[in-house]
């Protein structure tokens, strides 16, 4: 999702401490013990009538319903993937197959586990419109019911109803009443991170289905672990033969007229099937010296990208793209990463038959496409339409050079959210799109990035100024379609060719795209206002009236009715949408309703806190704070990203809850109003630590460099009078910095708490400094905490606060902290750890140290801290997200599911009913402490009870 931030200005009024690496020496030469005194922070309160401070260095407000920047996608994704992959760059190949090796060899011990919550997530409650009818609330953006990621769709031609939806982290989902209700067909996949997907009639039908999320140019997102088809509507899944692992998938193609044969495009290149799925071989683009190469050779890592393919009806010829998102953009190594993106066909589809399309390097090229190092992330249709012209293909085009510009060679991403040219609108990644007449051969472009920003054209991102224009994120989503029910009756050219980027677009007029046209959106950014502006977020008054979809599109999927209309089913960041059309009919930007996510559970969130009267908060990507009421329903009550939140036990109105980098806010009657309150961190993680007292509601903790605590976690505590009404308060004094994880030593690089807890006066932080070795080659993590040291644990002082030897815990990513409730000293605590053990270093990890490693990944202490023993047993060798004791038992949620063992980490079995999939956190159900909140990354909230 993206999210358009409103200037604002934060100022610090009180003195702020600095406080660089000498603290963190002192600490070290001192046994641990710092000389920190606990200081208080006044800071300036910016954001009023439904605007929430943003923390980052230019300093923003945005909307209370907002969605996250473009960059903000990359820099949540490598978080992710951070945890599972330091102290290294990346995961040894078999690692995670070996994982799911080891979990298919448990028992399951237990009962069902219960969802919590039922979908869908609802966007347009009025009741947290917030006190500004104009400005305020996740209401005033045109959605309705929600739910996660969706990136591919596939249909039963034999039947219009039935539709496949893939979830990013969910799985596949199946409706057989278009899109109303949905089912789980796809738990029984090893890997729950989807990519492609795909319906043939053939062997009765066959669903195939490709692992691996592709979006974020599919750096940073999870990869997967190959194809599978099922035959029996996904009662079982069988593993395709020749598709490795540890690859992303970013499309299926089934040949329209020989339903035994498919293609997947896939990172690790082009894959053939004709057997329907069950066997694939590799069909060696001719890429240059990567054709064809798997392996983890470094320098065809990004070269056999294939970002999409499609089949003609009839002939079976195949035209594929390489599509590598930054193009010829160097690595840090200074190896060209894809030296030949770009277009090939094979009029059979063979192996060895495909032939590179070259358009040359620079402008004008000798057929039309764009040249090869423009080309980047590139998507393709083709006119398979009854009595259309099949050799007519279109290609939507990002432009690898101006996100190429933008590169990080110390991190092999782009990391800037725009292309130099902001004020001049040109905000945008995108290059064009792209028509050929001849199957691919010669090409006129019909339409560039600035046909999109021409008035009138509906769209919200039209301006394309500061930032934000369209095409923006075409490097991270994009899809292209053609209806294949509208046709010219002389030329078979299609009338109708529908796109998405950020919105949905649709070529204006209703004859054949050959040259440049009119284009208009039919699915808006949001209803919000007119236009959006990146630093002024909203032009042109008040909210536009109906309905949109969620933003940020991923799928597209044409679906003739067989009596001349059509729908158009779309994905995107809020779940799947749906518009029918009969025969002469238009598409409306206000005709999408209420979207297609009933009983579609696939929400992804962070972290699940419970009231005792049953209400339940979850932070979510992309769909903001969710508010679960004791009857089930979801309701959006704050919105851009939600991660950690809180919510206290006594009293359901009162909630605290994060946006991106620890700003946070809060609200005392139960999401209706919400005042902001950002601390302000040092070097946050993205997803930041908040942690509400257990003990005291009335107590938070939140933590980046520095540990800062507050007891007015709900609304802003007003400075100097906190009398003062939030609505004309001009600073706050909230937080009070009582640690400072300081800087590693060596590098001088800051510390970032990953993971907290605070149960009383004991708090700990668990913190990397450096957290990633793309730019140092090195990872450092470690602990601190307040028990046990050099005077007694107090909240709100840094009495105690020290950074703990840590012996015995490995240098991994620390994924979580929980203080034993049932030890009075606070010295018992448990840790998870991320990453694989020291049995899965990458081939090559030369340059990363790989001494501190270890093994296990659950850990516990009773000493504070000082020292740790591994009670991970025999648990599968996955990251670790979440511990818990629990009625006498240990239960741990890792990657490939949850697990529970009854002498304390010695043997662990599968607990329950639960996908293999990511359980991220755990918590205690404060009216029944034997039953445990679970929130999962793909599939919402759940809860089991023991008995």
């Amino acid at each position: 999702m993206t999210n358009v931030p409103r200037l604002r200005r934060e100022l610090v009024i009180g003195a702020l401490f600095l406080f660089a690496g000498i603290a963190a020496t002192l600490a070290i030469a001192a046994g641990g013990q710092s000389p920190f005194r606990a200081q208080t922070k006044v800071l300036a309160v910016s954001c009023h009538a439904g605007f929430v401070a943003e923390s980052d260095s230019a300093g923003h407000c945005v909307r209370a319903g907002s969605v996250e920047g473009p960059i903000e996608s990359f820099t949540l994704a490598e978080q992710r993937a951070t945890k599972q992959t330091a102290p290294f760059q990346t995961v040894h190949p078999g690692a995670f197959a070996a994982a799911m090796a080891a979990r298919a060899k448990k028992a399951k011990s237990g009962g069902s586990w219960s969802a919590i919550g039922n979908s869908p997530l609802y966007a347009n409650s009025p009741d947290y419109a917030g006190s500004d009818p104009v400005n305020s609330g996740p209401s005033r953006l045109g959605w309705v019911g929600l739910s996660g990621r969706i990136t591919a769709f596939a249909s039963d031609p034999a039947n219009a109803n039935r539709i496949f939806a893939a979830p990013a982290t969910g799985g596949v989902w199946e409706s057989t009443a278009g899109g109303t209700g949905w089912r789980d067909i796809g738990s029984k996949i090893p890997s729950q991170a989807m990519g492609g997907l795909a319906f043939s009639s053939s062997n009765g039908g066959t669903i195939i289905a490709g692992t691996g999320d592709n979006a974020v140019g599919g750096i940073f997102t999870p990869s997967g672990l190959g194809v599978y088809t099922s035959r029996n509507d996904g009662g079982s899944w069988v593993k395709s033969v020749g598709v490795p692992d540890g690859l992303t998938t970013y499309k299926i193609a089934v040949d329209p007229t020989n339903a035994d044969v498919s293609y997947v495009a896939t990172s690790k290149g082009l894959f053939r099937s004709t057997d329907d799925g069950a066997n694939y071989v590799n069909v060696a683009l001719p890429t240059g010296a990567c054709a064809g190469d798997t392996s983890d050779n470094a320098q065809c890592t990004f070269a056999n990208t294939v970002s999409d393919v499609a089949v003609q009806a009839g002939s079976g010829a195949v035209i594929a793209v390489v599509g590598w998102a930054y193009g010829q953009a160097k690595t840090k190594a200074g190896i060209v990463m894809s030296p030949q993106n770009g277009i090939y066909t094979s009029t059979t589809g063979a192996p060895g038959s495909f032939t590179f399309v070259n358009p040359g390097s620079s402008a004008p090229t000798t057929n039309g496409f764009a040249p090869t190092p423009v080309v980047g992330r590139t998507t393709l249709a083709i006119a398979n339409g009854n009595g259309q012209n099949h050799d007519v293909v279109y290609a939507l085009v990002q432009d690898a050079t101006k996100i190429a510009n933008c590169l990080d060679p110390s991190l092999d991403v782009p990391v800037c959210t725009g292309t130099g040219n902001e004020v001049l609108a040109q905000a945008t990644y995108l290059d064009g799109m792209y028509e050929s007449s001849d199957f691919g051969q010669t090409w006129t472009k019909v339409m560039t990035h600035e046909q999109l920003r021409v008035p009138g054209n509906n769209s919200a991102l039209q301006l394309g100024i500061l930032g934000y224009g369209p095409g923006i994120q075409s490097w991270y989503n994009n899809w292209i379609a053609v209806d294949p029910t509208a046709t010219d009756p002389l030329t078979k050219f299609p009338t109708r060719i529908v796109f998405g980027l950020e919105e949905i677009w649709e070529n204006a007029l209703p004859t054949p795209v050959t040259a440049p046209t009119q284009w208009k959106v039919i699915g808006r950014y949001w209803n919000a206002c007119l236009l959006v502006v990146s630093g002024t977020n909203c032009s042109g008054g008040n909210p536009q009236p109906g309905t949109t979809t969620h933003p940020d599109q991923h799928a597209g999927l044409f679906v003739p009715d067989g009596v001349g209309g059509v729908t158009l089913y779309a994905g995107n960041d809020g779940g799947a949408y749906k518009q029918h059309l009969q025969a002469g009919q238009d598409f409306s930007n206000d005709k999408w309703g209420d979207g297609l996510n009933t009983g579609l559970n696939t929400l992804q969130p962070y972290d699940a806190q419970m009231a005792k009267d049953g209400t339940v908060v979850a932070g979510l990507q992309d769909n903001g704070e969710m508010k679960i009421s004791p009857n089930g329903r979801e309701d959006m009550v704050f919105g851009g990203d939600g991660f950690y939140t809180g919510i206290d036990p006594n009293n359901s109105q009162r909630i605290v809850e994060e946006y991106a980098n620890g700003a946070v806010s809060g609200t005392v009657d139960g999401g209706k109003n919400w005042q902001s309150f950002n601390p302000g961190l040092t070097s946050p993680q993205f997803a930041t630590p908040l942690t509400l007292d257990p003990k005291n509601a009335d107590h938070l903790q939140v933590a980046g460099r520095e540990v800062v605590q507050t007891p007015w976690p709900y609304s802003v505590h007003c400075y100097p009078d906190p009398t003062i009404p939030y609505a004309v308060c001009q600073a706050f004094d909230n937080w009070t910095t009582v640690f400072d994880l300081g800087t590693e030593p060596v590098l001088n690089k800051n510390r970032s708490s990953t993971a907290a807890d605070l149960y009383g006066d004991y708090g700990y932080a668990g913190y990397c400094g450096p957290c990633s070795v793309r730019s140092t080659a090195m990872f450092r993590s470690g602990l601190a905490t307040n028990v046990g040291g050099s005077a007694p644990a107090k909240f709100l002082t840094s009495d105690g606060w020290h950074l703990a030897a840590a012996k015995g815990l490995p240098q991994r990513f620390i994924t979580s902290i929980w203080i034993d409730r049932n030890d009075p000293t606070g010295k018992t605590v448990y840790v998870t750890l991320g990453g694989y053990s020291s049995h899965w270093i990458p081939p090559g990890a030369t340059g990363e140290e790989t001494l501190g490693v270890g093994t296990g990944h659950v850990f516990v202490s009773k000493d504070a801290g000082e020292t740790f023993t591994d009670v991970s047993g025999d648990l599968p060798d996955a990251p670790a997200d979440a511990v818990i004791p629990v009625a006498g038992k240990l239960v741990a949620g890792t990657d490939v599911g949850a697990f529970v063992s009854g002498d304390g980490g010695k043997t662990w079995s599968i607990l329950g009913d639960l996908p293999a999939m990511p359980v991220v956190n755990f918590e205690l159900d404060p009216s029944n402490a034997k039953r445990v909140v679970a929130a999962t990354y793909g599939r919402g909230v759940w809860a089991y009870t023991f008995t």
